[in-house]
């Protein structure tokens, strides 16, 4: 161990850089066994009174910056009018996942674009979720559960996840009710044909 502010002569740095040559760096893995023992050990424990003061104190007046924010990924209220948030409590509501597992069924629990099955599917809105609800003027829950075109299954496709990212910034191509087309491909995402009227 080196004391601080203690320097290497060039000898001893030409030594070290030879020993360290050829050698990758390996991150320490606990093994299975390691793994049970650590997580019994910390099974039970939990923090006394005086240590959850101690934090809470600590983190009285703590304020979390707009960059802060961006670089958690976390999205300002303010900044989306509370959109965000009405988009969670909507997809939570019971009415929802009713309409998402219908559309999961129509489409036989398959990619409406590639066909694949027994992957990872997304359920996608032909008409853009937020669009509906500007449309409406829809601020709340009750509003959105009484809206029928929110609940309309011809709204909703089945996509794998590669299917459904390609839709995403496109969204100019939409025209009226059908689904989206691909740009890079000229196919068309769905089975519903394209008219333009």
């Amino acid at each position: 161990m080196t004391k601080k502010g203690f320097k290497h002569n060039e000898e001893m740095k030409r030594k070290c850089s030879l020993a360290k040559r050829g050698h990758k760096p390996t991150l320490l893995k606990h093994t299975e066994q390691t793994r049970l023992k650590i997580s019994k050990a910390k099974k039970g424990k939990c923090f006394t009174e005086e240590h959850k003061r101690k934090l809470s104190s600590a983190l009285k007046g703590h304020i979390v910056t707009e960059e802060t924010r961006r670089k958690m990924g976390i999205k300002s209220r303010l900044k989306n009018k509370g959109l965000t948030s009405l988009h969670l409590l909507i997809r939570q509501t019971e009415k929802y996942k009713l309409w998402r597992s219908k559309v999961f069924e129509r489409d036989f629990y398959t990619c409406q674009n590639c066909r694949k099955r027994g992957i990872y599917l997304e359920c996608h809105h032909i008409k853009r979720f937020s669009y509906i609800l500007k449309e409406n003027n829809i601020f709340s829950v009750e509003q959105a559960l009484n809206c029928k075109e929110l609940w309309n299954l011809d709204n909703g496709v089945i996509l794998c996840k590669e299917c459904h990212n390609l839709t995403k910034g496109r969204r100019k191509n939409y025209i009226g009710n059908i689904y989206d087309i691909n740009i890079e491909t000229k196919e068309m995402i769905g089975q519903k044909e394209v008219k333009n009227e």
